[in-house]
């Protein structure tokens, strides 16, 4: 015997209960009904997102620069056994949306979406971006993803480096002026400092003991450079030493709050040669002529 039931499609169990009666005196009536209980099928999807490649490199695991694009897969699957409709994906970081409106049981929808790295990224060490998806039922009931691996997180190479020169420019205003030779010559310098590096640096210190300059960078990009100028007077004490050396010093924060030093310091430091004369006169004179 076969029997058909229509059920309420709201319901998530459905209990069938079978009577049988029989026209004569039955000995075990306590055989007589069954229940059996008809669950519905379950509606489940899942989402994985994926980083296939950067700047086109599908080998490539990290970035190091701003304007490196990563590319991301999204994949939806229907886990289930009910087709799921207006499947809503979304990602955020990439600005990325999509609808599905129809997904079979056992299928599955791949999408592809790119996002540019920015400097501070580079700065933060780390991309980390996270795709979103819902969807209903045929009964219009939500369903949300199950064993979501939708977060992918792309480390960032840091590089922070950076130069300091120092060069002397001119000597009482004479840029072709090498040496000095008198109480009171000016020298001028020019210190040049640049961001060599991939990551921004902070509170960059340039100070100059001899000249008494003291400068700092609150906010250092990669690729900048920044130039200050500053001036010596001569004394009788660099005269009689035959030189002046002066060292310029830096310093700066990396993006994880680490002191750093320039790459080559001594780059800092010029050795200006004076030009020593000794001389003196002697004069004799006649004060008197006698008796």
């Amino acid at each position: 015997m076969q029997i058909v039931a229509t059920v309420q499609a709201v319901l998530t169990t459905y209990d069938n209960v079978v009577s049988v009666t029989a026209p004569e005196d039955d000995p075990n009536t306590g055989n007589n009904v069954d229940t059996v209980a008809v669950e519905r099928p379950t509606a489940a999807f899942t989402i994985e997102k994926r980083l296939v490649s950067i700047n086109g490199d599908e080998t490539a695991t990290s970035f190091d620069a701003e304007g490196d694009q990563l590319t991301y897969v999204l994949l939806v699957t229907n886990t289930g056994r009910l087709s799921l409709q207006n499947i809503a994906v979304a990602d955020t970081l990439t600005g990325f949306t999509s609808t599905i409106g129809l997904l079979a049981p056992g299928a599955a929808q791949q999408f592809t979406t790119t996002y540019t790295v920015t400097q501070d990224d580079v700065d933060r060490g780390w991309v980390r971006n996270t795709f979103t998806a819902s969807g209903e039922d045929p009964f219009d009931s939500p369903v949300i993803p199950v064993d979501s691996l939708s977060t992918v997180e792309v480390p960032g190479i840091q590089k922070p480096s950076f130069t300091l020169m120092k060069e002397l420019v001119s000597i009482n205003g004479d840029t072709t002026a090498t040496t000095f030779d008198t109480v009171g010559d000016i020298l001028s310098y020019r210190i040049t400092v640049t961001n060599t590096g991939n990551v921004t640096l902070r509170n960059l210190s340039v100070t100059d003991s001899l000249t008494g300059m003291n400068e700092t960078i609150a906010v250092f990009e990669p690729g900048a450079v920044q130039e200050f100028t500053t001036n010596y007077t001569i004394a009788q004490s660099d005269l009689d030493q035959g030189s002046v050396t002066n060292s310029a010093k830096a310093t700066a924060n990396d993006p994880n709050g680490d002191s750093l030093d320039p790459e080559n310091p001594d780059d800092g430091e010029v050795t200006t040669p004076g030009v020593q004369s000794s001389s003196m006169t002697l004069t004799k004179a006649t004060t008197s002529t006698g008796p």
